[in-house]
């Protein structure tokens, strides 16, 4: 599993994904709206986390520079 998550972009996924984690833990986004935006907090924390997105690897996008993900040299 190559990262394909840049620094900046997992810097705003973890931010992102806190955020609302804590608005939703303050009881401040009720219902199905609550429910939805706390399945893509969990997709935001663990992709940033990981590093590594199923979706860009999908349609083949990485936020990282070339030297990231270069092997290193011997």
């Amino acid at each position: 599993m190559t990262k394909n998550i840049g620094d900046a972009d997992r810097t705003a996924r973890l931010l992102i994904g806190a955020a609302t984690a804590f608005l939703l833990f303050r009881r401040r986004i009720p219902g199905t709206t609550g429910v939805a935006l706390a399945l893509i907090s969990v997709f935001f924390l663990a992709t940033s986390l990981l590093g590594w997105c199923p979706l860009y690897a999908l349609f083949r996008v990485s936020t990282t520079r070339a030297s990231d993900t270069a092997a290193p040299k011997r």
